[in-house]
């Protein structure tokens, strides 16, 4: 991990650590408190309401209400990187991977399935329930359809860049043959 001179036992230690190193922005969490880096200092917003989930992408992360966040069912937010609510996610999203990617990409899950957006709430990949959604490397996602428990939608699934563009048709991956 990267060391801050001078400060490397410290929280923002510890927040780089527990969420990582920022994307494209100088602000990282330990979920309770929102570290802003600028010209060798160090600024902490303490939150009140709301825990963040993941790590900041261009000042934008998820957050969940703090009594929610032992819940299995969690209400959603991307929030700024001053604790403000920026969009909600849809209700049926109840959990988040912990990172955003270098294209500022994260998948939220459904109890059911799961979707892929961009720090802004946006849905890069659209919510599927008979799919499996696979994280291949950053900015690309394996996305494959079932017509039913033994048969791919060969139409519909392959892989996907960080537009939410098809790119490749699945027809010679693992996925395919698994099912045939």
């Amino acid at each position: 991990g990267f060391n801050y001179p001078l400060i490397n036992k410290s929280k923002l230690k510890e927040a780089i650590d527990y969420r990582g190193y920022p994307k494209d922005c100088n602000t990282v969490t330990d979920g309770n408190t929102i570290y802003h880096l600028s010209k060798g200092n160090v600024k902490g917003i303490k939150l009140k309401e709301y825990y963040i989930l993941t790590n900041f992408y261009k000042n934008r992360a998820i957050a969940v209400k703090k009594s929610e966040v032992s819940l299995s069912k969690q209400n959603l937010f991307i929030i700024d990187d001053r604790g403000k609510i920026i969009k909600p996610i849809p209700k049926e999203y109840i959990e988040t991977s912990y990172y955003f990617d270098n294209y500022g990409l994260i998948e939220v899950f459904s109890e059911n399935g799961m979707a892929v957006i961009d720090f802004n709430g946006n849905f890069i990949i659209s919510p599927c329930d008979s799919c499996n959604v696979t994280f291949l490397s950053s900015g690309l996602y394996g996305v494959f359809y079932l017509k039913d428990s033994m048969n791919l939608d060969l139409d519909k699934s392959g892989f996907y860049n960080q537009f939410g563009q098809k790119i490749l048709p699945a027809e010679h991956s693992y996925y395919s043959q698994k099912f045939r």
